[in-house]
């Protein structure tokens, strides 16, 4: 096992031997050596001959964080500038949120969720009211495409109920997916 850098009893556990630098730094020991000469790895004492290395651990920390994020030129003006460009562009939205929410074009979250339960509660009890509509209707046949042809349409109508909208274009993609979808019932091989 390797020995602390600084043994008895004013030894700190924040100063580390070279091997307990190498795991902080997750490194190899070659790697430490290579870095005090060439990238200036800070060290209290330098070991050999029987001395052990001595490193302060928070002082590798901040060294291993000023290499991975080197300091930033700082230019008061420059961060001024772009403060400002900043503040002007987010006036600028929250005017374009306030005028849309004057035509009416928002609406808050409290009112989309309460729409939306409504609606999925209206397409549940729709869906959960199939059986009591459709057994009656479904008892006599025998042909599992014309049965399954029907359930398509009764399910297709209870979400088109959800899906409903005062947009045309997504009107007419709904009707398009629904004639799709009950051509291809319709037109399947019975199945066993």
């Amino acid at each position: 096992m390797k020995k602390r850098a600084e043994e008895g009893p004013r030894a700190s556990p924040l100063m580390l031997n070279r091997h307990e630098a190498a795991e902080l730094l997750a490194c190899t020991e070659d790697s430490i050596d290579r870095w005090i000469r060439t990238k200036g790895l800070p060290v209290i004492e330098r070991g050999g001959r029987g001395r052990p290395w001595k490193f302060y651990a928070p002082d590798l920390v901040q060294w291993k964080i000023r290499q991975i994020a080197p300091p930033a030129e700082v230019r008061p003006e420059r961060d001024l500038e772009a403060f400002e460009a900043r503040r002007r562009s987010v006036q600028a939205e929250l005017a374009e949120l306030e005028l849309a929410r004057r035509r009416g074009e928002v609406a808050s979250l409290a009112d989309i969720e309460r729409m939306m339960v409504s609606d999925f509660a209206a397409v549940r009890a729709r869906i959960l009211a199939a059986k009591h509509k459709l057994a009656p209707i479904l008892a006599p046949i025998r042909e599992p495409n014309r049965i399954e042809a029907i359930l398509g349409k009764e399910l297709c109508e209870a979400l088109d109920e959800l899906a409903r909208t005062d947009d045309p274009e997504l009107a007419r993609g709904a009707r398009r997916a629904r004639k799709r979808s009950t051509s291809r019932t319709a037109g399947a091989p019975a199945s066993a």
